[in-house]
């Protein structure tokens, strides 16, 4: 019988570093995001995802049952933003981003942030 896992989210919190550090330093993940030269060390990260002034952005990792498995964000964004990404009236007004550090889940990840907003 196989076991249904739950895809869900939660809210970063400082202890995550640790993953955020194995998966910014994957060049799996670097390829996709800011470039396989450019792994993250602890500076980095606390200052990309735990700065003092959060500038609006919330900030979350997606679990597979219990297991960490990505990082994703959302941040309103401005008119001009909107018209640049396209959007018309009728859409969201939120930019979404997502890192998913070792599988494609991208619509479950996006309706499971789409709860907690």
């Amino acid at each position: 019988m196989r076991e249904e896992r739950q895809l869900g989210i939660r809210k970063l919190a400082p202890e995550d570093a640790v993953h955020l550090r194995v998966w910014l330093n994957d060049e799996r993940v670097l390829t996709y995001y800011e470039g396989r030269d450019r792994p993250h060390d602890d500076a980095m990260i606390r200052a990309n995802f735990f700065p003092e002034d959060d500038e609006g952005v919330s900030r979350f990792l997606v679990l597979f049952g219990e297991e960490p498995i990505g990082y994703v964000q959302y941040y309103p964004v401005d008119s001009q933003d909107k018209l640049a990404y396209g959007y018309s009236p009728m859409k969201p007004s939120t930019a979404w981003t997502s890192l998913l550090a070792s599988r494609c889940i991208g619509t479950r990840d996006l309706e499971a942030v789409s709860s907690q907003a």
